[in-house]
């Protein structure tokens, strides 16, 4: 699922007239993308000269993300640091949580392997009043954060010295850039299109690798039919009634599962009937005149391998699905808000 916070800088003493203003954070939990978009100004720039200081977003296409508010956890002893079989971040052995909440900070990190080098960023307390520029919500971060996703980059909006009216001018180009009017004629009919449209197109984005090797392995499956024929054609397999029907069923389940492939709908299901019609089918192969079977073995083993692989992939693909369900089907901006988490932050 998408999870959306808020960090405070200003560590509570946002003033009118303060530029500490609040970033903004969106993670994807199962793609692992993240995107800070930090709007506070007046930062120094760091030390080994790789951060100016600037206003931007920044995308990560890999980050372990975890919250706490131990005093015991610090990002100042990187070896201590971990990712568990879950792929959860650790420290000193103990999962943070994964899940944002008021008065934690974030941790994250792009390294799952931890040395006295490594780098792990530690942001400000999670706030559930964020201070931000004149004129800016949430639903402007959201469509900057889905921007950056889909073109796996970030943006700088102005330099760490500029003012708070720069930065809502930058933050107000950058909307009207994205939606295609003036941000003074954007409505919210106008931003709750375009939100979904982008969230259709990380959605299909995200899908697609899932879907390429599915694809892929449909076919390695069909191969066992088509060795099992060429085998009958060249008379080294008897058929017999049983192996017939199990190879009838196989192609049929074949056929099903592309066709819930083109559509996107019902791939899931799909696969898992083939994988039942599979083991229909090695029930009868193995059965055959032995010398059959050993031709046969070979294909038997791969297709077996690629019916996991396909559900594996049919499992990321609905997961995919139903994390992005609710932002496509929202129907105002406040639905599609509470779908990515922004009115979901929990208190301590």
């Amino acid at each position: 699922m998408i999870i959306t916070w808020y960090t405070d800088p200003s560590k509570g003493s946002f003033t009118e007239g303060s530029t500490k203003f609040s970033s903004y954070y969106q993670f994807d939990t199962v793609s692992q993308k993240f995107v800070r978009i930090r709007l506070e100004l007046g930062r120094s720039p760091s030390s080994s000269g790789g951060d100016q200081g600037d206003t931007g977003a920044f995308f990560k296409s890999k980050r372990y993300v975890g919250f706490s508010n131990d005093p015991t956890v610090r990002s100042s002893q990187p070896a201590k640091w971990s990712i568990n079989k879950e792929g959860q971040l650790c420290f000193d052995g103990k999962a943070l949580q994964t899940t944002p909440s008021k008065g934690l900070n974030t941790y994250d990190t792009s390294s799952n392997v931890f040395n006295d080098s490594t780098f792990i960023h530690k942001g400000n307390k999670i706030t559930e009043e964020p201070n931000l520029p004149e004129d800016i919500a949430p639903k402007h971060l959201s469509l900057i954060a889905n921007d950056a996703v889909i073109k796996g980059g970030g943006v700088n909006l102005t330099a760490a010295n500029a003012s708070g009216t720069d930065l809502a001018t930058a933050l107000k180009t950058k909307v009207g850039s994205i939606v295609g009017k003036d941000f003074k004629d954007i409505t919210d009919n106008d931003l709750l299109a375009k939100l979904k449209e982008q969230i259709s197109t990380i959605k299909t984005n995200e899908i697609q690798p899932s879907k390429a090797s599915l694809d892929t392995a449909l076919e390695d499956v069909n191969k066992l039919l088509t060795e099992i024929k060429t085998q009958i054609e060249e008379g080294m397999l008897i058929p017999n009634q049983n192996l017939e029907k199990a190879a009838l069923d196989l192609n049929a389940k074949i056929e099903a599962a592309q066709k819930a492939s083109t559509s996107g709908e019902g791939i899931k299901e799909a696969i898992a009937n083939l994988a039942k019609s599979k083991t229909a089918l090695n029930t009868q192969v193995e059965a055959v005149e032995s010398k059959s079977y050993e031709a046969l073995k070979n294909q038997v083993e791969q297709s077996d391998a690629a019916v996991k692989t396909a559900q594996a992939d049919s499992e990321r693909w609905e997961n995919i699905d139903t994390e992005y369900a609710n932002a496509e089907k929202a129907k105002t901006i406040n639905e599609y808000e509470e779908s990515i988490g922004i009115a979901e932050t929990e208190t301590v």
